[in-house]
C-alpha cells in the first residue's frame, strides 16, 4: 500500500534529495550499552517484538510514475535479519559504521542491532530515518522494547504519518480552513501566508 508523505516528511526528503554532503544526514541514532547479567537473547526478542508494534517503521520511500514520493508499506523479515546480532572484539570495532547516511530509497529506513564482545559484553544500536521517524517517536519505540523485554505488551502505534498526511490533504482540500490559515500566518509570519506547500526542487 502506498501513501503521501507529511508536510514534515517531505521537507526532510526534499533535504535529503538536495544535500551533496555525503556527513550530513537525517537519522536519529541511539547506542545502549546492555548490562553484562542482561539475557542478549532476551533484548533481541524484545527488540523484534516492539519493531512489530510499529509497522511503519518498515516502510520504505519511492516514487510515482508523477515522481512524487510516496510511503510504502513494507514488513519486517525474520528476526535473524531485522535485529542482527554480531560479534566483536570491542565495540569501538563497529562505530565506524554507525550514523552512515542511509539512502532514501534504499530497502529499509532502520537499523537494529545487536554486537557482543566474547566476554559476554553487548551493545544495542538503533537507527531510524527522520522520514519515518522524529525523537519522540524513538522514544516511544524505547519504552516498547522495555515492556516487551519486561513481559509486557507494546503500546504500537497509535498514529503513523501516513494517518497525519491523510489529515492533512483533508484539511487542505477545505477552502475555508485554508483561508483562515493564511490570514492567521499572514498576521503572525508576514510573507508565509503566500506560501501553502514546500517548494519542489527542479
Amino acid at each position: 500500500m502506498r501513501s503521501s508523505l507529511s508536510q514534515s516528511q517531505l521537507g526532510v526528503y526534499y533535504a535529503c534529495v538536495t544535500n551533496n554532503d555525503e556527513l550530513t544526514n537525517y537519522q536519529n541514532p541511539v547506542l545502549l550499552d546492555i548490562p553484562k547479567d542482561a539475557n542478549v537473547e532476551q533484548v533481541r526478542k524484545a527488540v523484534y517484538e516492539a519493531l512489530c508494534a510499529h509497522p511503519y517503521i518498515a516502510s520504505r520511500i519511492v516514487l510515482g510514475e508523477d515522481g512524487v514520493p510516496k510511503v510504502e508499506s513494507g514488513e519486517f523479515p525474520e528476526i535473524e535479519k531485522a535485529v542482527p546480532l554480531m560479534s566483536v572484539g570491542s565495540i569501538e570495532e563497529a562505530k565506524s559504521s554507525f550514523a552512515k547516511t542511509m539512502d532514501i530509497y534504499g530497502d529499509k529506513l532502520y537499523r537494529c542491532e545487536l554486537y557482543q564482545t566474547t566476554e559476554g559484553k553487548a551493545w544495542l544500536y538503533l537507527d531510524f530515518h527522520h522520514v519515518i521517524a522524529d525523537g519522540f517517536s524513538v522514544v516511544l519505540i524505547l519504552r516498547d522494547i522495555e515492556r516487551c523485554f519486561n513481559g509486557k505488551e507494546p503500546v504500537g502505534e497509535e498514529i503513523d504519518g501516513s494517518t497525519i498526511a491523510q489529515e492533512e490533504e483533508t484539511l487542505r482540500a477545505d477552502e475555508t480552513k485554508m483561508t483562515e490559515a493564511r490570514e492567521w500566518y499572514g498576521k503572525t509570519f508576514c510573507d508565509a501566508a503566500e506560501t501553502d506547500s514546500l517548494p519542489i526542487p527542479e
